[in-house]
C-alpha cells in the first residue's frame, strides 16, 4: 500500500514539476485577482483584506514556504529512495549476469546443451509456442532459475521506482540479455501461469531490438542442429538420451543456410504468427526489424 502511495505522490510531483511555472503563475494570479476584486469593493464584503502591495506578498510567502518545505521533503526521500535503488538494481544486474552465464553457457563461453535444445525446439516452422512453453521450458530446473530472477527484476523495477525512469532501467536489463535467450525469455512466457510476466514484456517492449527476420531464425536453428547432432554422436551424457532422441532431422535442418529459396517461404508464417499473434503489439516498440516482415 505505501509503494502504491508513494507512486501516485511521485506521478503527481512530476506533473508539478513540469508544469511548475504554470501553476504558480496561476496561483499567483488568482491570489492578486481576489485581493484587487476585494480592494475596490471592500465596502460590499464585511472581510479583512490587504492594503498594500507587501501585505500580498506576506501572505504569499506563508503559503509557498509550506508548499516548498513539503517539496524539498519529498524530493529529498525520492532521491534517496532512488540512489538505494541504483545501488539494489547494480547487485540484481551482477546476479543476473552471474544466472545468465551459469544457466545457459558452457565454460567456453557457447550456448550449453538447454539453451541449444529449447531454441531448436521453438525455431521450428511449425512449433506451437505455448506448447513448448508449458512442456518443455516450464520446470526445467537448469535454466528457470534465470527467468525466475529475471522476471522479479522487472517485477521490482515496474513497482518501485517513477514512471519517468522505468524505461531507463529495462533498457540497461535488456541491452545484457542476447537475443536467443530473448526469444526464449519471450516464449517461456506463453505459459497461461506467467499472464504478468507476459505483461512486463509488452509493457516495456523487451523485443524492440531483436533483429526478427528469415535469417535471425535459421541462423539459430542451424547452428543448434549443428550442436545438437554432434551431442547426439557422442551421446556422453546419458541424462539427456531421451531428449537427443526427440523428432528432429538435423541434417535437413543444416542443410537449410544452403536452401535460401525453401527457407524463405518455409517461415514466412512463422514469422508472421511470432510478429502478429502470440503477443501485443507493445511487446516490439520501434522495433524496426518487424517492419521489413
Amino acid at each position: 500500500m505505501r509503494e502504491k502511495l508513494y507512486s501516485f505522490i511521485t506521478v503527481l510531483i512530476d506533473l508539478i514539476e513540469r508544469c511548475a511555472v504554470f501553476i504558480m503563475g496561476l496561483i499567483l494570479g488568482t491570489y492578486l485577482g481576489v485581493c484587487v476584486f476585494f480592494y475596490f469593493y471592500s465596502s460590499l464584503f464585511d472581510l479583512k483584506i490587504p492594503k498594500t502591495l507587501w501585505d500580498v506578498f506576506s501572505g504569499l510567502s506563508t503559503i509557498f514556504s509550506a508548499i516548498g518545505l513539503i517539496w524539498i521533503g519529498f524530493l529529498t526521500y525520492r532521491n534517496q529512495k532512488s540512489n538505494a535503488f541504483q545501488a539494489e538494481f547494480d547487485n540484481l544486474l551482477k546476479e543476473h549476469n552471474k544466472s545468465l552465464s551459469e544457466n545457459f553457457y558452457e565454460e567456453n563461453k557457447m550456448f550449453n546443451f538447454h539453451a541449444n535444445y529449447l531454441l531448436h525446439k521453438i525455431t521450428n516452422s511449425n512449433a506451437n509456442m505455448q506448447y513448448i512453453a508449458e512442456t518443455y521450458i516450464y520446470g526445467r530446473e537448469e535454466i528457470s532459475r534465470y527467468f525466475i530472477l529475471l522476471y522479479r527484476i522487472l517485477d521490482r523495477i515496474d513497482t518501485t521506482i517513477p514512471e519517468k525512469d522505468k524505461k531507463r532501467y529495462t533498457g540497461l536489463l535488456r541491452v545484457c540479455i542476447p537475443y536467443e535467450i530473448l526469444l526464449l525469455v519471450s516464449i517461456n512466457s506463453l505459459n497461461p501461469k506467467f499472464y504478468r510476466y507476459k505483461r512486463l514484456l509488452e509493457k516495456y517492449s523487451m523485443l524492440e531490438h531483436l533483429p526478427l527476420s528469415t535469417r535471425f531464425i535459421i541462423d539459430i536453428r542451424v547452428k543448434t542442429a549443428e550442436y545438437l547432432l554432434t551431442k547426439k554422436k557422442e551421446c556422453t551424457s546419458p541424462e539427456f538420451t531421451f531428449e537427443y532422441s526427440y523428432d528432429a532431422n538435423f541434417e535437413q535442418d543444416i542443410s537449410l543456410k544452403y536452401d535460401y529459396l525453401i527457407k524463405e517461404d518455409k517461415y514466412k508464417n512463422y514469422l508472421s504468427n511470432f510478429k502478429d499473434s502470440l503477443f501485443e503489439k507493445s511487446i516490439w516498440g520501434n522495433n524496426i526489424h518487424i517492419t521489413r516482415l
